[in-house]
């Protein structure tokens, strides 16, 4: 019995930590973020790779702090979006695309509510819709290995990254 309840509540801590990060580095808005982001990995399993694939994102907001660049917070939406979309789709390719796009919208209305200009949202969303469609593809064309859950992440997040040049 207490094999079974060591990876429950390993899983319970790390995800902990990720949200005290999240509220810690990033504040509400991209707490909400990163909860949303666990509740998919839960839906997909609750898995301990699920939570790596979040940590490696969570790198975005570190960044974030250390640099004070608030621009480096689209990245981590996107990484968070890849991973959720990525862990759910063992269900289906929609279910992949509706968490990736959740993952956007959700993003968009953070940046609505911090009351970015309409010139940025559109851009974030031209950005952010063209790198869903990437992250769609990957879904569907990518095997379903840890592997591709990193490299769909890191690709999505550097497009992101890249994005913000624009």
């Amino acid at each position: 019995m207490p094999a079974k309840i060591f990876p429950s509540l390993l899983f319970l801590v790390i995800e902990a930590a990720l949200i005290a990060v999240a509220a810690l580095v990033g504040g509400p808005a991209w707490t909400g973020m990163m909860v949303l982001a666990v509740l998919a990995e839960v839906a997909a399993g609750s898995q301990l790779t699920g939570l790596a694939w979040l940590a490696a994102a969570s790198g975005w907001l570190v960044a974030a702090a250390v640099s004070q660049n608030r621009e480096l917070f689209f990245p981590f939406a996107i990484a968070l979006a890849a991973v959720m979309a990525c862990r759910v789709r063992r269900r289906s390719l929609a279910a992949a695309t509706i968490a990736a796009a959740v993952g956007v919208v959700v993003f968009l209305a953070i940046r609505l509510a911090q009351q970015a200009t309409w010139q940025v949202l559109f851009t974030e969303a031209v950005v952010a819709g063209g790198i869903l469609l990437v992250i769609v593809a990957g879904c569907r064309w990518l095997p379903e290995r840890p592997w591709a859950t990193g490299l769909l992440m890191a690709f999505a997040s550097a497009l992101a990254y890249a994005g913000l040049s624009l």
